[in-house]
């Protein structure tokens, strides 16, 4: 499911941070692919 790309490297990072149960984290990387 990794795209060729930024995106994938975000979501990622998202995936990660969402597993390190750092909710901040996920939030302000929700932000910057919303933006």
């Amino acid at each position: 499911m990794i795209s060729e790309g930024g995106e994938g490297g975000l979501w990622m990072e998202a995936l990660r941070a969402e597993k390190d149960d750092s909710q901040r984290s996920r939030v302000q990387l929700l932000q910057r692919i919303k933006v």
